[in-house]
């Protein structure tokens, strides 16, 4: 009688399973992670963005640029400086004679630009084209007052904020990159005297700027927190 041979081999274990359990491990990890850094950055924001909403308050405009909070209302501070203390009566050529006009000073460099108004006036049923003037500035390397000046009751930001109405006026920042935390201690300072505040960033490239006359068509609104 024939003998039967035996068919029993080595039969080499799959690893099929070990990289099933290898690839749930690791989008388990992936999700966790990605879970925490959504979850740190949203802090990061509600911590150093402000949730705006309009503000009826007229706008003290603050500019926050190499590491330096520059303590003037920059419209103000514009208009004075191309207009001075004079009403708004203006003749037309006074107006055409603000183009390009351009005026340094301890703060700033500023240019006008005259623009169409978004506002037109009318004489008798006739309508008039009057320009709006708009100042455009950089604000300079050596000016304004560093996070420690601002922080001083003696300071000059202080003195600026003593002598606002916090009923009337809130504070607007203009904030450059590298000036994000002298704006943190000047809106620490802005909140505890009990303004509101709203803020825009800018790019290194960016200018600031506001109509110092008329309304440039297409500004944009102010919103504070």
């Amino acid at each position: 009688m024939r003998r039967r041979q035996s068919t029993d081999t080595f039969t080499e274990p799959s690893l099929v399973p070990l990289a099933d359990m290898l690839t749930n491990t690791v989008g388990i990890m992936l999700f966790i992670l990605i879970f925490t850094v959504l979850a740190t950055s949203t802090a990061a924001v509600g911590k150093y963005l402000p949730h705006e909403h309009p503000s009826t308050r007229q706008p003290l405009m603050i500019v926050c640029a190499y590491g330096h909070v520059y303590p003037v209302d920059f419209h103000d501070h514009a208009r004075e400086t191309f207009f001075g203390s004079r009403s708004q009566q203006f003749s037309f050529a006074d107006l055409l004679k603000m183009d390009r006009r351009q005026v340094s000073d301890n703060y700033f460099d500023m240019e006008t630009r005259l623009y169409h108004d978004e506002h037109p006036r009318f004489l008798n049923g006739t309508k008039i084209e009057i320009p709006a003037v708009a100042v455009f500035a950089r604000a300079r390397p050596d000016g304004g007052e560093d996070a420690d000046a601002v922080a001083r009751e003696n300071g000059e930001f202080a003195a600026l904020l003593r002598n606002t109405d916090p009923d009337s006026r809130m504070i607007f920042f203009f904030v450059y990159g590298d000036s994000v935390d002298v704006f943190q201690a000047a809106r620490k300072l802005v909140v505890s005297r009990g303004f509101e505040y709203g803020w825009s960033p800018r790019g290194p490239d960016q200018r600031v700027g506001t109509s110092i006359f008329g309304q440039a068509a297409g500004g944009s609104s102010i919103t504070a927190e």
